[in-house]
Parts: C-alpha cells; sequence; structure tokens
C-alpha cells in the first residue's frame, strides 16, 4: 500500500512538472537572433466561410527547433444556435496554435494555395509579436468577436504587425483604393450567387471608400508594398503550394444562366399560382433581411438599401383592399432603391430587380 502512495505521488510529481515545464515553454520562451517571423497567406476554398481565403502567422526558431502557426479563425460549428450568432454578431472565434507541417498538409491536402512572407523585423519586434501572441493564448484576449470586414483573421494580423512596426502597413496600393464591395466583389469572378447574396445582405456602408487592409491576399499584397524607415517589409517570399484549377465550369452560377431563370419566370408571371410564390418569397427575403439589419452587430448589414426590393410589405399586395396602394407603395421602393444603392449593387441585382417590375406589372393590369 505504502509502495502504491509513493508511486502514485511521483505521477503526480511528474504531472506537475511536465504542465509546469509546458507553461514556461509556451510563455517564457525567449526567442534567438535566427528566429523569423512571416505571414501565410492561404486561397480560397471551396466552402463560403473559406472563399476569400485565410492569414495566420508562422514564429520559427531554427536554434530551438520552434516552429508554429498561429491564426485567428477558430471557431467552434458545435456552439449552440451557431449560426444564429454568426449573423448577429456575437459568434466567438478566437487564435490557435498548430504545429507549420500539419498546417501546410491541411491546405494542400484541401488544395489550396499557401504562399509565405518573411518579415524584415528586428529581434525586439519578433519577440513583442511572440509574446503578445502567448498572452493572447493564456487569456481571454484569445477570444474576439468577428467582424466580415473590422476583424477577422487578417486584421487581428495586421494590429499585431502595426503595434511592433514604427509606422502602420501600407494602405493605399492598387487594388485596395476603392469601396469595400467592390474589392468584396473582386474575389468572386465565378460565384455569382455567393456574390448576389453577399450584396443583397451588404449595406450602405460597405460602399464607402475602404481604408484597411482586411482580407488576406490585400494583405499579401501590402507587407509587399510597406516601406519602413527605407527598407521593405517583407524579406522575401516562397510559394509553398499552388492550387490545382478544376477544369470544369460552373456555368450555372453566372448571372447568364440567372437571367434565363428569370426570363422564365418572366413569361409565367400571367399565373396566379406564380404571383403568389413570388411576392411570398419576396415579403419572406424582406423579412429575413429587416430581421438580420435590425438585431446584428455587424455594421456591413445595418443601412440596408435592400430593404426597398424586398421587405414585408409584399405580403399586403394579395389582400384586396390593400393591394393598388401596395403597387403604388412598391414601385416608390424601386425608385428610392434605385437613387440609393451603387451602381455596382444595381447591376448586380439587376436581373431580379427587373423580374420585380414585371410581376408588379402584370398585377397593375390584372388590377385596371
Amino acid at each position: 500500500m505504502i509502495s502504491n502512495f509513493y508511486k502514485n505521488l511521483k505521477q503526480q510529481i511528474v504531472l506537475l512538472v511536465c504542465c509546469f515545464s509546458f507553461i514556461a515553454h509556451s510563455q517564457g520562451l525567449q526567442l534567438s537572433d535566427q528566429a523569423q517571423i512571416s505571414v501565410l497567406t492561404c486561397g480560397s476554398g471551396d466552402e463560403m466561410y473559406s472563399i476569400f481565403g485565410h492569414t495566420a502567422i508562422r514564429v520559427q526558431d531554427n536554434l530551438t527547433g520552434f516552429d508554429t502557426v498561429y491564426n485567428y479563425g477558430m471557431f467552434d460549428f458545435n456552439t449552440p444556435n451557431f449560426y444564429s450568432k454568426f449573423i448577429k454578431g456575437d459568434l466567438l472565434y478566437s487564435v490557435g496554435e498548430e504545429n507549420y507541417n500539419d498546417f501546410l498538409a491541411t491546405y494542400k491536402y484541401y488544395n489550396r494555395s499557401v504562399n509565405e512572407q518573411f518579415l524584415n523585423l528586428s529581434l525586439e519586434q519578433k519577440q513583442a509579436i511572440f509574446d503578445k501572441i502567448q498572452y493572447q493564448l493564456a487569456t481571454n484576449e484569445r477570444f474576439y468577436q468577428y467582424k466580415f470586414i473590422d476583424n477577422n483573421c487578417t486584421t487581428k494580423v495586421v494590429d499585431l504587425l502595426n503595434e511592433v512596426l514604427e509606422d502602420p502597413i501600407e494602405v493605399d496600393f492598387e487594388g485596395n483604393v476603392d469601396s469595400q464591395r467592390n474589392i468584396l466583389n473582386s474575389f468572386l469572378p465565378k460565384n455569382y450567387f455567393e456574390k448576389l447574396g453577399i450584396n443583397l445582405l451588404f449595406g450602405k456602408n460597405v460602399d464607402k471608400e475602404n481604408d484597411k487592409v482586411f482580407l488576406p491576399e490585400k494583405l499579401m499584397h501590402s507587407i509587399a508594398n510597406t516601406k519602413i524607415e527605407n527598407r521593405k517589409l517583407e524579406q522575401n517570399d516562397i510559394t509553398h503550394y499552388t492550387k490545382i484549377e478544376n477544369e470544369d465550369n460552373n456555368n450555372w452560377n453566372t448571372i447568364y444562366f440567372f437571367s434565363i431563370i428569370c426570363l422564365i419566370l418572366a413569361f409565367l408571371s400571367k399565373v396566379r399560382f406564380v404571383q403568389i410564390l413570388f411576392f411570398g418569397f419576396i415579403g419572406i427575403l424582406g423579412s429575413v433581411i429587416l430581421a438580420v439589419s435590425l438585431f446584428t452587430h455587424h455594421s456591413e448589414l445595418v443601412w440596408n438599401e435592400s430593404l426597398f426590393l424586398f421587405n414585408p410589405l409584399y405580403f399586403l399586395l394579395f389582400i384586396g383592399k390593400f393591394q393598388k396602394l401596395s403597387i403604388k407603395f412598391s414601385a416608390v421602393f424601386i425608385l428610392l432603391f434605385l437613387i440609393t444603392a451603387s451602381l455596382t449593387k444595381i447591376l448586380i441585382i439587376l436581373p431580379l430587380l427587373v423580374l420585380q417590375v414585371v410581376y408588379l406589372f402584370q398585377l397593375y393590369n390584372k388590377k385596371k
């Protein structure tokens, strides 16, 4: 019995030593003069959440064998009410750490490109970045409320860099001087339906001229263009993996395919049952957009002029005493949308806008 007691005591001591050794390793590690800090830019994936790519930061020290990737894109799909929290803006993201080789293997497996930019930093700046990350991992600062543009995996890395650099990283460079809406749309040339959804949900706030770096590829270009006290921030860059493009053409995910669908629906605009389905869909879509814009914490989703086109008032179109008045209000709303919306948004939504006008015209003629 005594021997079992000493055996258990020994196990507890070993466990405590291991725990304290881990804490000391993660929080008190001093980087050597061989340490390097680099930014990893990963290309787009097939899922909607990965379509704009990903940013991570790598800390490597050949002298100690330390090689870890930190990224601010960690989230838990098992979070209760995941999607409602994501839309509302209450979903917590966090910084996570991963062995570099495992990180690279994962992105290769999912056929997503990986580019690495080594940063021209002093040892003190490298240590400051590393210490900040370790502090975040050890405290509640590891969690943050995700925002589409203002607070994401890229902006968190930008914040880290700007804390230690003498001057902030470059924002004014080709491709980054435009409205935030246009910058987002430029990454969706082959994803029309995703582009349509984003532009329907995003309001006037994304039509302002961009003043930040908020997308992974833009950060890659920013680092390449940034000079700090007459030295380039980018020391050198390496492409570790290039995405193998799929030769299959998604001819259905285009504005032309959607226009064909709208044309077919236009021919059916005189059918009463189809009218009910169409305006019912418009009313439901409007209710969703209204609810999102009222309750979300995402600044991108408020002040949404899409509500002029899609709103719950369309449910009144089939109530006799409200029908004529509803048609007139709808015409005014369409005009207000054309006045307030950006040209980019109008052109993207145009097939649906024209279809809506056709259905209102048919309803108006029938009422006469």
